[in-house]
């Protein structure tokens, strides 16, 4: 009984502390009724080690789960957490096939597997390796290479032969003359004879096979061929300076072309008028001066500078200006003049990305209307090389000078990942139209 009437002690003091702290807060207590009834811990409840009087077991031994004997007859009674399974602490079994993986899935009590929380959240999940993203950058790249060259071999075949035939099957139907030219002359003579009969409409023939080939950049580019390509604009300072820069770099690439022109015209072939039996029958009409000065530059710099620059740009500046620019020269199908194109190509493509494609389309029309004016004049050939000699020496001074500035530009081209160049020229599609390329303009320089 004495630890009965101690229980009733300590029972009727904690009233009493609450209701002085609550005074002493200005916080009203409820006084408890005298004829509530007081609850004393009875044998069985929890936290004892009374057996349960009914059972007698120490399985029943009084834990938070065991029975209760709260009645008088000694009947036995489940606990709380027994009556209502809410009660009872989660159970969540690690699956012992995947032991210690945050990933692995997880059993509930009713034996369903659910994934686990890593698993559930991506963005919990490690980050991918430097190995792996590699590896995925150099597919993407071998990808786009692939469709690249693709798009782009379509369109040579459909601008250099495709489209020619068929302009000049409809003009040959549409025409008498010419079709008189090509029942009336015998195979000898029928290839110049054509030539003569279609110089007036050559002009027009260039203009239809380049739009036509340009059209298969919608595979490569889509919308963007006819909107942001053309449209990027980067703000750069000391713009009219770096401008007038690369237009002196485009006259000193010309200087140095005229110094191999001369070299190799010592031994009996004239690389300048090899070119020059290209061009003329398509300089001889307004319609083909209008390509060669403006119509040409602008479709050439939306291919070259436009889609394939761009396509390429993600996986490096350099790797873009330098791969346009070779493809850029194997397109002119001759070897003199595609040396040339891809110097001017390098420059055409670093003014496009540095400021805008309007300003590599300037300089591509003011290259032509030199080389097309010059061609008519000996003395404006003459100042025009004298022109191109003083601005190669300008540029060779400025480029000492600037060396390390230079330096900085390369560096900051170059491509987030490592070798760009060894593992989008060396798909093997595209090395197969390298070679191809570089053997018609071989062949069409020694027929010329």
């Amino acid at each position: 009984m004495g630890d009965v009437q101690k229980a009733v002690e300590q029972a009727t003091e904690v009233p009493k502390a609450v209701e002085q702290v609550g005074a002493a807060h200005g916080v009203e207590t409820p006084t408890p009724d005298v004829h509530d009834p007081v609850i004393l811990p009875q044998a069985g409840s929890p936290g004892t080690d009374v057996q349960c009087a009914q059972h007698g077991d120490p399985a029943y031994r009084q834990d938070d789960d065991g029975g209760r004997q709260d009645d008088d007859s000694g009947s036995c009674h489940p606990g709380p957490q027994a009556q209502d399974p809410r009660l009872a602490p989660p159970h969540n079994p690690p699956n012992p096939e995947h032991d210690g993986d945050p990933d692995a899935p997880r059993q509930d009590d009713s034996g369903s597997c659910h994934p686990g929380p890593q698993a559930q959240d991506p963005r919990l999940a490690p980050p991918p390796s430097t190995t792996y993203l590699a590896d995925l950058w150099r597919r993407a790249l071998r990808r786009d290479v692939l469709r690249l060259i693709g798009v782009y071999a379509l369109a040579l075949v459909t601008t250099q032969l495709i489209a020619p035939v068929i302009f000049e099957v409809i003009l040959v139907f549409a025409d008498p003359a010419v079709l008189s030219i090509a029942l009336g002359s015998d195979l000898a003579d029928m290839t110049q004879a054509m030539m003569t009969a279609l110089t007036p409409y050559l002009g027009w023939l260039m203009i239809a096979a380049m739009t036509t080939g340009a059209c298969w950049y919608f595979l490569l580019r889509r919308r963007h061929l006819v909107t942001t390509d053309l449209t990027t604009t980067v703000p750069v300072g000391n713009r009219w300076r770096l401008l007038l820069l690369a237009l002196a770099a485009m006259f000193a690439i010309q200087a140095v072309i005229v110094a191999v022109d001369w070299l190799i015209a010592l031994t009996g072939y004239d690389p300048a008028s090899a070119m020059g039996t290209m061009l003329d029958p398509i300089a001889a009409t307004p319609v083909g001066i209008a390509y060669i000065v403006l119509i040409g530059p602008i479709l050439e710099e939306i291919v070259f500078r436009g889609a394939i620059m761009r396509h390429l740009a993600p996986y490096g500046v350099n790797f873009a200006i330098v791969t346009q620019a070779v493809l850029f020269g194997l397109y002119h199908l001759n070897l003199y003049q595609g040396l040339f194109a891809i110097a001017v190509g390098v420059v055409f493509g670093y003014v496009a990305m540095r400021f805008s494609l309007k300003w590599s389309i300037a300089l591509h029309v003011i290259n032509n209307g030199l080389a097309t004016l010059i061609g008519t004049s000996v003395i404006g050939n003459i100042a025009f090389e004298v022109v191109a000699a003083a601005c190669l020496v300008l540029v060779v001074v400025v480029a000492v000078l600037n060396r390390h500035p230079a330096r900085a530009l390369v560096a900051e081209g170059r491509s987030p990942l490592s070798h760009p160049f060894r593992w989008g020229w060396s798909h093997p599609v595209f090395i197969l139209v390298i070679l191809v390329m570089l053997a018609l303009c071989t062949l069409m320089m020694v027929i010329l």
